[in-house]
């Protein structure tokens, strides 16, 4: 694992790992952080008004730490 200046470690998303074509990379120092930038990008860019659980679930398990 690696710590960002903070100390702690640093969450990544690439919406591409969920929808495939999607360049959008959201990065956050907590997975909440993360999916909290993930919905908005989903809403704008995906018309996805809310994360359904599914979704949910598919974009935690995209999550990675950097």
């Amino acid at each position: 694992m690696v710590a960002n200046e903070g100390g702690a470690v640093a969450k990544e998303l690439r919406c591409g790992d969920v929808m495939p074509g999607c360049t959008f990379v959201a990065s956050g120092a907590t997975e909440e952080e993360v999916l909290q930038k993930t919905a908005q990008h989903a809403k704008d860019k995906h018309n996805v008004r809310q994360l359904t659980p599914d979704l949910v679930v598919k974009v935690k398990a995209a999550i990675r730490t950097k």
